[in-house]
């Protein structure tokens, strides 16, 4: 064998060599890659459905929280109250929150409250009109310092808060008077993000806007109930 041929020899064979490898490592990677999707694909989200029947003041029709994807009531109370000390305490008041049903709302978090609360004393419209000037204005404190925003088209006075919460989730509580009632809906919303049709274990905030399309739909059917 000449020597002329013993280089090209090592070569193929180092070519070779080098191909095996990377056919190797390809096939170990996307192994990683199928397992760590099985591992982590999302999974529906929610608990089985709780049954409760929510109170009427609070009552969602079917489109709304189809769209809101928390067909699961998870509180639903009603909290008479006689007038406190201050004059602009409540005289009543619901308190109203809702999950997912696993399997049927889908694999991105949402979760939903709404407040009510109402006044019936003879001046009833300036001590909700107080109590929205506090709710509306408040800062929370479980989130740094959200950004406030008047509403138009709803009510008599809205505004929206919005923040993004320490675990990822977009918070939007939209506070609206209407006359002697004022309505307090929060949504808190996680969406799961895709890549390439393929699912990841990271999700983002909601986007506001949508957020606030949804508390906002929330809330006219609330204030569109008796509220005697």
């Amino acid at each position: 064998m000449s020597a002329a041929r013993r280089p090209r020899r090592r070569r193929v064979a180092v070519v070779a060599a080098v191909v095996l490898v990377a056919l190797a490592a390809g096939s170990v990677c996307v192994a990683y890659w199928q397992g760590y999707r099985m591992e982590y694909r999302p999974s529906p989200k929610g608990s089985p459905a709780t049954e409760l029947v929510p109170i009427p003041e609070c009552a969602l029709g079917p489109a709304t929280l189809a769209q809101t994807r928390t067909h699961n009531v998870i509180e639903s109370t009603g909290l008479p109250r006689a007038p406190a000390a201050n004059p602009n305490d409540y005289d009543r008041a619901e308190d109203c929150r809702w999950g997912q049903v696993q399997g049927r709302d889908g694999v991105d978090y949402r979760g939903l409250r709404a407040v009510i609360r109402r006044w019936i004393r003879p001046d009833a419209a300036t001590a909700a009109a107080a109590e929205y000037r506090t709710n509306a204005r408040r800062r929370w404190h479980s989130v740094a310092r959200p950004d406030i925003t008047d509403v138009a088209g709803i009510g008599d006075e809205a505004s929206y808060q919005t923040a993004v919460t320490g675990d990822g989730a977009a918070l939007v509580t939209l506070t609206v008077r209407q006359g002697p009632v004022v309505i307090e809906v929060s949504l808190s919303a996680r969406d799961q993000i895709t890549l390439w049709n393929t699912p990841l274990p990271w999700t983002r905030p909601t986007p506001f806007p949508e957020c606030e399309r949804l508390t906002k739909l929330v809330a006219q059917e609330l204030l569109a109930h008796p509220m005697s």
